[in-house]
């Protein structure tokens, strides 16, 4: 009987662009870890309004996610995400 792979530490980019590809990649995740947490990592801020965030998802493998059929295993997803705030009106 021969072990099955399992993927570790899988390199997948997705580009996300505006609100709503936002919403689908985090429905994504969701979907792929149920039961993720999400917690931010890392925040860096210039002086310009734009924003670096790094945000990490953990839990457990559990939907599909592409080619990646659930391995029911402990996983996490890591977000880099970049942003330009606009200043508040006053």
């Amino acid at each position: 009987m021969s072990e099955q792979a399992t993927p570790k530490n899988l390199p997948v980019r997705i580009r996300a662009t505006g609100p709503e590809e936002v919403r689908r990649l985090t429905a994504m995740i969701r979907q792929a870890l149920p039961d993720a947490t999400f917690s931010v990592q890392e925040r860096v801020e210039d002086d310009k309004g734009s924003v670096a965030v790094v945000v990490t998802a953990r839990g457990t493998h559990t939907g599909q996610v592409g080619n990646y059929a659930p391995t029911g295993e402990p996983a996490t997803v890591v977000i880099v995400s970049s942003l330009a705030t606009r200043p508040r009106a006053e």
